[in-house]
C-alpha cells in the first residue's frame, strides 16, 4: 500500500507517523535500520519503519524476533497504519524504537465526515 494511505486521513496519518511517531525513521537504509535494532536486540517487539529504499512509495518496517534476530518486512496489502496495528496485537511492533510507550493509531483507521456522501 502507498505511503499515507488511506486518502481520505491523509495529512491525520502523515502527521501520526512521520511527525509525531517514535518508530519513523527517515532517510535510512536496512544497514542503518539493522544497526539501530542491535540495540534492542534482548527486547522483542521493537521496531522501527522507514520508507522503503528499493520499493518507491512503500513503507519497511524493521523490528526484533522473540528469536533476537532483526528482520524486516514491506507491507504489502493493507496500509502501514493497519500493519503496525496488527502487528502490536501480533506481539511483532510493540517497542516504537525500542521505548515502553504505547501509540494508539486507531483513530485514523475510523471513517471521517468526509469519508460519507448523503444523498437528500
Amino acid at each position: 500500500m502507498r505511503l499515507f494511505h488511506p486518502w481520505s486521513s491523509l495529512l491525520t496519518n502523515w502527521k501520526l507517523l512521520a511527525v509525531t511517531h517514535p518508530g519513523f525513521m527517515a532517510f535510512m537504509t536496512y544497514d542503518e535500520v539493522k544497526a539501530i535494532l542491535t540495540n534492542y536486540i534482548d527486547k522483542p517487539g521493537s521496531y522501527v519503519f522507514r520508507l522503503s529504499c528499493t520499493r518507491l512509495g512503500q513503507w519497511a518496517i524493521g523490528y526484533v524476533t522473540s528469536q533476537n534476530t532483526i528482520l524486516q518486512t514491506i507491507p504489502q496489502t493493507k496500509p502501514l497504519i493497519q500493519s503496525l496495528i496488527d502487528g502490536e496485537r501480533e506481539g511483532y511492533y510493540k517497542y516504537p524504537n525500542g521505548k515502553n510507550i504505547h501509540i494508539d493509531l486507531s483513530s485514523a483507521l475510523r471513517p471521517t465526515e468526509s469519508d460519507r456522501i448523503y444523498v437528500s
